[in-house]
């Protein structure tokens, strides 16, 4: 049964509309409706497919998609442009009959005739130039038939007298020369698209070769910034961790000197706790003991100091300390509790630098000295740790420091 649709052609069967589409269209024209509606065939190019096979992939989208039955009916307006001489109110069905019998030689003018048949307003007429195609393409097969069986048996009887003999001769002839030729011409078309498939199977390896390699260079480009983005962070671990390292080692150092420091003060603290226990019972027993000797007015201002004085170990002297070993750091802190507990204590010789109001230094050891400063609240500021030779360049720092 044939379907019904807005095209013109869908008055025909499948058949039909496919050889309507041969006749109508040239190749190229086929060849540009096909890649107009994005029609594709897997596996080849569409420069190489067949005349026969784009009108037949057409008459099947022709049917099932009308968008596609519209331009299929554009193109097909564009190639057969040939109006009739005959009015439309005068063409019967009989006369479309007759017209396609008598048109449809060569086979080429029959489908602008039938084209313009197929948009009649009249059903009947539009009937019956779909009959006439259809007996027409009947009887264009029949001949085709005909004159293939013609040319085997001539090749049979080649040499023969029959052939020699025969009125039909030379349309035989013809008709062989034609089936050779039309042999050849698909026998070229053949080689011409095992050739165009040859070569795009050899493009399409090229590209999986090169498609391939680059997929190796992007793997390995991750590769290395994989292992780039590892060693930064393997880097960046270490140098967190030396840091780190750094500062538990500093912050240990400190804790030791501050646990020393707390030792010295308590045994400090139990050595004059001793020494006044023994000072009593000596003065119980005997005499009291003489006087200390005075410090001089210079080495240091005002009275004896009978309470702890506060130490406050300031950023500098914890530098100072740094490259001293470990004898000298020990007794630098033990003079300073001795500073704390008596600045006038004879065992650390404090003194007051000349022209420098305020500054004052003890001794630690041979060729060292320890400088401080007395602001008020009871208070001991412990200021630098100094080699004996570098006094001089101290005192002239520190004067330019605080201005005196």
């Amino acid at each position: 049964m044939v379907k019904r649709g807005p095209g013109r052609l869908c008055i025909l069967d499948a058949e039909a509309r496919l050889g309507f589409l041969s006749l109508a269209l040239p190749e190229g024209v086929l060849r540009r409706t096909c890649r107009k509606l994005g029609l594709s065939f897997p596996g080849y190019r569409l420069e190489s497919i067949p005349a026969a096979e784009l009108a037949r992939a057409l008459a099947k989208e022709y049917e099932s998609d009308p968008r596609a039955g519209m331009i299929v009916d554009r193109q097909i307006g564009e190639e057969c442009d040939f109006p009739l001489a005959i009015p439309a109110k005068f063409l019967t069905p009989p006369l479309v009959e007759i017209l396609v019998q008598v048109g449809g030689s060569p086979p080429l003018v029959v489908a602008p005739l039938l084209w313009s048949v197929f948009g009649h307003r009249a059903a009947g007429v539009r009937k019956a130039g779909a009959l006439a195609f259809e007996n027409y393409l009947d009887q264009l097969f029949e001949n085709f038939s005909i004159d293939a069986d013609s040319a085997k048996g001539s090749e049979r009887r080649i040499g023969g007298s029959d052939l020699a003999a025969s009125p039909a001769r030379g349309t035989l002839h013809r008709r062989l020369k034609e089936a050779g030729e039309r042999a050849a011409a698909l026998e070229r078309a053949l080689a011409e698209v095992r050739s165009h498939l040859a070569r795009d199977r050899q493009v399409s390896a090229q590209k999986d070769a090169k498609l391939a390699q680059i997929k190796a260079d992007l793997e390995s480009a991750r590769e290395r910034q994989r292992q780039a983005e590892e060693a930064l962070a393997s880097r960046a671990r270490e140098r967190d961790v030396d840091a780190l390292a750094a500062a538990r080692l500093k912050a240990a150092e400190a804790e030791r000197l501050s646990r020393q420091l707390a030792d010295l003060q308590y045994d400090l603290q139990s050595a004059r706790r001793r020494e006044a226990e023994l000072t009593t019972l000596v003065r119980a027993r005997e005499a009291p003991a003489p006087a200390a000797p005075a410090v001089p007015a210079e080495a240091h201002p005002g009275p004896r100091s009978s309470t702890f004085l506060v130490p406050i170990f300031t950023e500098e002297f914890y530098v100072s300390l740094e490259g001293w070993d470990s004898r000298l750091v020990r007794a630098a802190f033990e003079k300073a509790l001795l500073l704390c507990q008596n600045f006038a204590h004879p065992g650390i010789d404090a003194k007051a630098i000349q022209g420098a109001d305020g500054l004052y230094r003890i001794f630690v050891a041979q060729d060292v000295r320890l400088f401080y400063r007395r602001p008020p609240g009871g208070r001991i500021e412990l200021l630098s740790l100094i080699d004996r030779e570098d006094l001089d360049r101290y005192i002239r720092q520190y004067k330019g420091r605080t201005g005196v």
